[in-house]
């Protein structure tokens, strides 16, 4: 995993909970789960190096946080998480907690977005309610077409139990498929169905 939080000025008010989440959150990684752990504001700080003990990490990174100048380069954060993992074997996950308010990156949403379905890494957001509303015209398709999932909070809204619930989603995951008979070098569907009531099937969207 690559967990990038924004540190951007436009969610100050909302620094502490954040910061309180994310060491929550820390303690939720099992053995055998290997993630780094950077922010952003107008430029990403990411150590690329994956640790087994990325609870480590989190209070020299929070403890660092830049103040000036401002702005939240949210598509360069997803580009260096999904770099980050790239050379990773097995499930890699980007999970960004933001306003979602980009306004100075020089990874365009397209080029971000593209280069994360090629690679097969998933996307799970947080939006966290900052100084304005959350545009998340191509953040929230992008979670979704990765297998990931976009979690919308208000500015009070306790961040420790979204947390909780991705990292019980992230240890609770199956990998469906089967083995054909015969290749025929063609794309076939494969449907999903579950028989217990309230439950929703998320897959990535299909490369090509």
């Amino acid at each position: 995993m690559a967990l990038l939080v924004d540190e951007s000025p436009s969610v100050a008010a909302s620094a502490g909970r954040i910061q309180g989440a994310v060491e929550e959150f820390a303690k939720h990684f099992l053995p055998g789960d290997r993630a780094t752990i950077g922010a952003f504001s107008h430029v990403v700080r990411l150590d690329p190096a994956l640790s087994d003990r990325p609870g480590e990490l989190v209070p020299g990174l929070l403890a660092s946080r830049p103040r000036y100048p401002s702005g939240t380069a949210l598509w360069d954060a997803l580009d260096a998480g999904r770099a980050a993992l790239m050379n990773e074997s097995g499930r890699r996950v980007v999970l960004v907690l933001t306003d979602a308010d980009d306004n100075c990156s020089v990874t365009e949403p397209v080029e971000a977005s593209v280069r994360v379905l090629r690679d097969g890494v998933m996307v799970y957001a947080i939006g966290v309610r900052g100084n304005s509303g959350l545009p998340v015209q191509e953040l929230r398709p992008l979670t979704r077409d990765t297998g990931g999932f976009y979690f919308e909070l208000r500015r009070d809204d306790d961040l420790g139990p979204t947390l909780a619930r991705v990292a019980d989603e992230l240890h609770r995951q199956y990998l469906i498929g089967f083995a054909p008979v015969a290749l025929d070098g063609k794309p076939h569907g494969l449907r999903v169905e579950t028989k217990r009531a309230g439950l929703t099937v998320r897959a990535r969207r299909p490369r090509g």
